[in-house]
């Protein structure tokens, strides 16, 4: 998935084993085209309970100021049932 905001790209993989297997992990890079950085890997977005198969970046969408990252199969107690880490 990608998700774009300002000057900066979000690119996820939701099968990244980070902290377990498939929870998944998303990544900024600088967008800026006139940035000596541009292109380069700011910062990775650990899911924030890593959780086997949890697929933390399914989905992205970003703002101004905010970036939500889907978690599809994050569970709430026994079941998986998806959500949004705020």
């Amino acid at each position: 998935m990608l998700a774009g905001s300002g000057n900066y790209l979000f690119v996820s993989s939701f099968r990244e084993d980070a902290g377990a297997e498939d929870a998944g992990a998303v990544y900024m890079f600088d967008a800026n085209p006139g940035s000596p950085t541009f292109g380069n890997l700011l910062m990775t977005f650990d899911p924030p309970n890593p959780v086997a198969g949890s697929n933390f970046g399914f989905s992205l969408a970003a703002s101004d100021k905010d970036l939500f990252v889907g978690a599809w199969m994050e569970s709430t107690a026994s079941q998986p049932a998806g959500g949004v880490p705020v």
